[in-house]
């Protein structure tokens, strides 16, 4: 951009890093965006922070203060001019210098910073000017704001000088998980983390102005927060611009939409401008019929418009600086329902109390997903490709949503961008986590601003799906704090008064609730101090249900039963530690060959400690392995292989089956409970990514490695899915048949008996069905068989429970639509099970990229390709599958990198199955 109004990138590698205060240390070339960590790797000073023991090698880096420095300044002076600089994101306390003049401090990692630099550099005698941000140390400043904080509040934090990390990162306006978490290392960086620019604005000419942040508004008319609208209204398209600069008196704003194609849907000066300080804000109406819905992955299209609002000229002004803001937007209503349940509903069979799901498009949906932690532990190492690829996962996985965890960052506008267009809903936290923060005039100014910001930066994206005011915070306040004004007052102010008024100022088409964990409200009043009247423990009923919880388990011994999982209305955590595999351990450390590994056992940050016990960090973490490797132990087959690489290649082999094993047992339960009094209708696993290399609770690997819960949740989340469900305390099975779809399907269901080598059991006969027809409503689930006492009627008078297993098929139609899958069943653990040696086959695909694994001798039982992720980066198409004896099946790998250039990563490819185990095999095949 350029004439009167130039915007110039301060991004790149014009810039060296000092370490003000420590003589020893020679300046490095540096770049923006970046933080210390990487420039200090990248100039060879340090290590990768992330490798090995690197974490405590290098805590002096967090402990110092930093200089960013360009090189220099080279500006326009001319008295017309004004010049600003504009900062996207800084991490986190700073203080700027500019012609070596302190012009501003910053201390919030969330927010954007405009500094007005022009008296300086019309009047700075140095050419270039010199520019300098100094960063000082986060972690120290944390613990000296927290020791003079708020005594309540630093009692509830546990903020303590001498504490071990983390300590007082509540106190502080940075992503709280830099100073560790139990799946994230603690290194607190410091650095300009988001772009830097430099606008000159000609004040000579009218209309000179930039814009820094752009609010779009698009909901039905009559439309409000967190209420069902009517779908048969049309569309308000509001446009909110805010900017620095002049603009002259009658200004306005216009508005020109088009679709993918070119075809202009829209063109029209907007209405009711207004102007407030440095805000110019309109809107119109668009008709209904001129625009196709935005719906998420699995649902319908993800049609999206080009918006470019455009600020025009007041009447009779002939000279007008042009300024267009263009943003792509979709057009859909998405609303958390918390209103009462209706009686109508309860008469289908819906437990009273309040609803607690997504309504898109006036359509009741399944929200299936996971949580979105940071993508690295060093955010400036993230790019789009990075967040692409890993977004393509979600897709692959049957995801429609992602919880974007606090307390990390607020995303960057291109991760909402790929949601957009993949059909992602963002469930989206304001950053506040477990924990209470202070409520004093100076701190809800600065929450405010961070809230405002952020909300209008997002809010055109349709993938936006709910404001949330943090992480666990109303479980935390009733269960800890309730009894404490001094802390549940202050969580009052932020998230019952101050983010909900952030959210309701700026958009009438999202919603907010205060907390991830929520028990809903009694009362919603727009015009209260407090517009939603929380329910807390204000239950009406013991049978109603208000709200959504977590399903985590207590220990290994609880799963694969289903009265432990815990289920109402909506499940928003719950989840597994497992281990990556080996290849992928390789980049934090040399020759791991045991899950006790000393650099496992420090990467590890699954505590295993009770709740208030302390323990020394060593053996905490073998503790907390011990847990994570439980599972395995007590279901499967345990592999003793003599060579230590390949013993350690079978136990991550079922670290990851059993992670996930429970998981989708967990969602199969909480999908078939859509038909059940609590009516559930969502569930987000903990967790989707990693931020780096450990065993964690994670599904994808920081390198991009699915792991076997990825495919597993792929298979759980298909749109119709049958299941068995065993109550060991009743003895009593069931099949159920789960539909997501807005529409009913119908079809059959088929369950037969063989042994596990595969023959199919014809007399004695525990139990076998062919083409049981079967009707499952929208967004619903169906009874198929029910046998109590199955174990001792239907299964142990006839076979040896230890010898047999069922195989579980449907197919169902609907809508023009067909929708298949299966599963299995067996009554006992496969650790007591008689597996058979399947044999397993491995072969390359008649197509490029396609693997064909076949069982000719068993039933083989989770089968699981792997690959070298040093040679090649991508996934299956399918994976941890079952194969009935005799089958086959082809899979394909979509390949990100090929690294070897030819192809030959594919003979790094591996199968095996949980037979492998039993007979102490690396694998069953392999085309090496």
């Amino acid at each position: 951009m350029g004439g009167s109004v130039s915007v110039f990138s301060l991004n790149g590698d014009q810039w060296t890093l000092t370490s003000p205060g420590n003589d020893s240390f020679q300046s490095i070339p540096a770049h923006v965006p970046s933080q210390n960590y990487i420039d200090l790797h990248n100039a060879g000073v340090t290590e990768d922070v992330l490798y090995g023991y690197q974490e405590d090698d290098q805590h002096w880096v967090q402990y110092s203060n930093w200089s960013y420095n360009h090189n220099g300044l080279t500006l326009n002076k001319s008295s017309q001019l004004t010049t600003h600089l504009v900062f996207e994101g800084l991490d986190t306390f700073t203080t700027i210098y500019f012609c070596d003049q302190e012009v501003v401090t910053t201390n919030n990692q969330y927010l954007q910073y405009i500094v007005d630099v022009t008296s300086l550099s019309q009047s700075c005698s140095q050419s270039p000017v010199p520019f300098s941000i100094n960063f000082g140390p986060a972690y120290n400043i944390s613990i000296e704001q927290g020791l003079q904080g708020d005594p309540n509040i630093k009692f509830a934090d546990g903020c303590e000088a001498s504490g071990t990390p983390p300590t007082c990162r509540e106190f502080i306006r940075k992503e709280q998980s830099d100073q560790g978490w139990d799946w994230s290392p603690n290194i607190s960086p410091a650095g300009p983390w988001r772009n830097i620019s430099l606008v000159q604005l000609d004040t000579s000419v009218p209309g000179s102005i930039y814009v820094n942040n752009a609010a779009i508004d698009i909901y039905r008319q009559g439309q409000m927060n967190n209420l069902p609208p009517d779908q048969t209204q049309n569309w308000v398209f509001n446009a909110s611009l805010d900017y620095f600069g002049s603009l002259p008196t009658g200004s306005g704003l216009s508005l020109n939409l088009t679709d993918q194609s070119g075809n202009v849907v829209a063109s029209t000066a907007l209405s009711g401008i207004t102007t407030n300080g440095q805000t110019i804000t309109g809107s119109t109406v668009i008709p209904a019929s001129s625009v196709q819905l935005w719906w998420p992955n699995g649902m319908g299209a993800q049609t999206l418009y080009q918006a470019a609002i455009s600020v025009t000229p007041p009447s009779g002004v002939s000279t007008f600086h042009p300024t267009v803001v263009e943003r792509q937007v979709g057009f859909r209503t998405i609303v958390l329902n918390g209103e009462t349940v209706s009686a109508a509903d309860q008469a289908k069979g819906i437990a009273g109390g309040n609803n607690w799901h997504f309504e898109i498009n006036g359509e009741t949906m399944y929200a299936k997903g996971a949580a979105l932690v940071p993508l690295n532990a060093l955010w400036a190492n993230v790019n789009q490709t990075y967040a692409e690829q890993l977004f393509e996962l979600a897709v692959q996985a049957n995801f429609n949503m992602l919880r974007i965890w606090s307390s990390g960052v607020y995303v960057d506008d291109y991760i909402y961008t790929l949601a957009d267009q993949m059909g992602l809903l963002m469930w989206s936290e304001f950053q506040f986590s477990d924990g209470a923060y202070q409520g004093d005039a100076a701190s809800l100014a600065m929450y405010e601003a961070e809230a405002y910001y952020n909300i209008r930066r997002i809010n055109y994206h349709p993938s936006l799906a709910v404001w949330v005011g943090g992480n666990e915070l109303e479980a935390d306040e009733l269960q800890f704090w309730g009894g404490n004004p001094g802390i549940f007052d202050q969580y009052i102010a932020i998230q019952e008064q101050l983010l909900i008024k952030c959210v309701y100022a700026n958009t009438r088409g999202i919603s907010y609730i205060p907390s991830s964990l929520y028990n809903g409200y009694i009362a919603l009043d727009f015009d209260s101090v407090t517009p939603q009247t929380p329910r807390y423990h204000n239950y009406t009923s013991p049978t109603y249900y208000y709200n959504d919880t977590e399903g985590y388990l207590g220990s290994a011994s609880q799963a694969f039963q289903p009265n432990q999982y815990g289920s109402t209305r909506f499940m928003v955590e719950f989840g597994w530690n497992s281990f990556p595999t080996a290849d992928v351990l390789d980049n934090i450390g040399e020759n791991i060959d045991s899950c006790y590994d000393p650099v496992i056992i420090y990467h590890n940050r699954h505590e295993g400690a009770f709740f208030g016990q302390v323990l020394p960090p060593v053996e905490n973490s073998i503790k907390g392995i011990d847990q994570e490797l439980s599972g395995q132990v007590m279901f499967y087959p345990v592999p003793e292989i003599e060579d230590p690489a390949a013993n350690f290649t079978a136990w991550i082999y079922g670290s990851q089956v059993f992670q996930a094993d429970i998981i989708s047992d967990q969602i199969a339960l909480y999908r078939r409970d859509s038909s059940q009094p609590q009516r559930n209708l969502g569930t987000l696993i903990w967790m989707f990514n990693d931020v780096w290399i450990a065993p964690t609770w994670s599904a994808v690997t920081a390198n991009l490695k699915s792991k076997t819960l990825l495919y597993s949740a792929m298979d759980i989340y298909s749109p119709v899915i049958v299941r068995s469900y065993y109550d060991q305390t009743q003895d009593n099975l069931q099949v159920w048949v789960t539909s997501d779809q807005f529409f009913p399907v119908t079809g059959q269901v088929t369950f037969q008996w063989m042994d596990w080598s595969g023959e199919n059991i014809t007399a004695p006969v525990p139990y076998n069905c062919d083409n049981t027809p079967v009707t499952i409503g929208a967004v619903n689930s169906t009874k198929v068989y029910d046998l109590p006492s199955a174990m001792q009627t239907f299964i142990k008078p006839k076979v040896d429970p230890s010898t047999v297993v069922a195989r579980l098929s449907t197919t169902v139609s609907g809508n023009g639509q067909t929708f298949t899958h299966e599963s299995w069943y067996h009554p006992v653990p496969l650790n007591n099970a008689t597996l058979a040696d399947p044999q397993l086959t491995l072969a390359k695909g008649s197509n490029s990229n396609t693997f064909t694994v076949s069982a000719p001798s068993a039933v083989a039982v989770w089968v699981v390709l792997d690959f070298d992720s040093h040679l090649v980066s991508g996934y299956f198409s399918d994976n941890g599958f079952w194969l009935a004896k005799g089958e086959s099946k082809t899979v394909s790998f979509t390949v990100w990198n090929d690294w070897t250039g030819d192809g030959s990563w594919q003979s790094s490819v591996t199968v095996r199955s949980m037979y492998d185990n039993v007979a102490n095999r690396q694998y069953a095949a392999t085309l090496g």
